[in-house]
Order: C-alpha cells, then sequence, then structure tokens
C-alpha cells in the first residue's frame, strides 16, 4: 500500500499509475483494508478512460465494512445509505 501511495503521487520514486493500481489491487485482494481505500478513491478519479465509479464504490465499501473511517466518510458524501461499523484505525 505504501509503495503503491508512493509510486502514484511520485514521491522519491517516478510516478507510475497502472503499476501503483496493480500493487494497491494485490493488497486490497489480500484483505489490506487501506489499499481498499485507496483503489477505490483512485477508481472515483477522472482518468484517460473517465472514472470507473462501480469498481470504486466496490472498494470503499469493503473499506468501509472493516471500519476504515475514511472510505466510510466517502460513501457518506457519495449518497451510500450504510450502515458501517464503528471506525477502526488501521494506521497505514
Amino acid at each position: 500500500n505504501n509503495l503503491a501511495r508512493m509510486l502514484a503521487l511520485g514521491r522519491s520514486v517516478p510516478r507510475d499509475i497502472p503499476e501503483a493500481v496493480s500493487l494497491w489491487s494485490q493488497a486490497a485482494d489480500l484483505g489490506h483494508v487501506n489499499a481498499m481505500l485507496n483503489l477505490g478513491y483512485h477508481y472515483l478519479q477522472p482518468s484517460p478512460l473517465g472514472p470507473d465509479r462501480a469498481q470504486g464504490v466496490f472498494w470503499l465499501e469493503q473499506a468501509a465494512r472493516h471500519g476504515q473511517a475514511d472510505a466510510q466518510a466517502i460513501l457518506q458524501r457519495l449518497g451510500h445509505p450504510g450502515p458501517f461499523p464503528p471506525p477502526i484505525d488501521h494506521g497505514t
């Protein structure tokens, strides 16, 4: 997750969005909650192919179900009906 963030932001390494998405996907598939958040957020952003709202909401919902507070807040702003479990601090 952290390496993917570095790649997505171009911090200390060349920016590489496809590799960041690949790493987030791998980590999210393994249950890394913050990777789920970052992958979901990425899919909601404009891209050359356009945002992928369905994928974005899917991964945000996965993170929110694990108590990821930022994912819960984004989904609430998008009008998601909830309910969500209590937020948990998942660190980085």
